[in-house]
């Protein structure tokens, strides 16, 4: 499985465009505010701030050219099974239609996954991904056994909920996950939950106690059960 994100400045292309300024052949690559450039996010639109990672103009043929073909190259050539998509929401819906046709094109089977947190029915209909990052499971999992927010009989509830609102083929691509790079490690979380909870101590060996239901529950959902390593 590959992982797509967004470029950054030590990347061939940023360092010829920081260093020759307008004269780079880059420099339509990026949203460029000024020249020259340095790594200031006054000079050039960056992904929520970040100086070192600049924000790619994918409506420029050239880029959607350039992504395009890493994309189908590690699929030809590299023999991955798919892409997960690092935060697609924030690049134009349009690029993945064109990256879902150029991909599916490659290898009809390869399975493309995207990072959305939140309601993700705009992206299952398939046009854009097969399968999203379920952080929603997440929350609702995390709600009932690690938060005691409410019983097993809610949160079937609002799981059925969800999987409503999906389409059906999609529900079982899910990938299903307690845990990621981007949160809490799931005992942790589960620590911190019930440490807030009357009668609880938030100890190692309670929240240990109180995961193994959950861990059950992702690996016996429709779904794929998604493990941070």
């Amino acid at each position: 499985m590959g992982y797509l994100t967004i470029q950054g400045q030590t990347s061939s292309p940023s360092r010829i465009s920081w260093k020759r300024g307008k004269k780079s052949p880059y420099i339509d690559w990026y949203y460029i505010h000024k020249c020259p450039v340095s790594l200031d996010p006054s000079c050039y639109l960056c992904w929520w701030n970040i100086p070192s990672l600049p924000k790619l103009k994918v409506t420029n043929p050239e880029v959607r050219r350039y992504l395009l073909s890493v994309a189908t190259y590690w699929i030809r050539e590299g023999g991955i099974d798919g892409w997960r998509l690092d935060m697609p929401n924030e690049i134009e819906p349009t690029f993945w239609l064109e990256f879902r046709d150029k991909v599916k094109g490659a290898k009809g089977e390869a399975y493309i996954a995207g990072e959305i947190w939140r309601d993700a029915r705009f992206w299952l209909w398939g046009k854009y991904f097969d399968s999203v990052m379920n952080y929603i499971f997440r929350d609702l999992v995390l709600a009932c056994f690690a938060q005691r927010r409410y019983g097993p009989s809610v949160l079937d509830f609002l799981l059925g909920l969800w999987r409503l609102r999906y389409p059906e083929g999609a529900n079982f691509a899910l990938l299903n996950l307690l845990g990621s790079h981007d949160t809490a490690r799931v005992i942790t979380a589960f620590q911190e939950g019930l440490g807030h909870q009357p009668h609880h101590t938030g100890s190692y060996e309670e929240a240990m106690e109180h995961l193994r239901p959950a861990l059950i529950l992702q690996f016996t959902y429709p779904g794929a059960p998604m493990i941070r390593g």
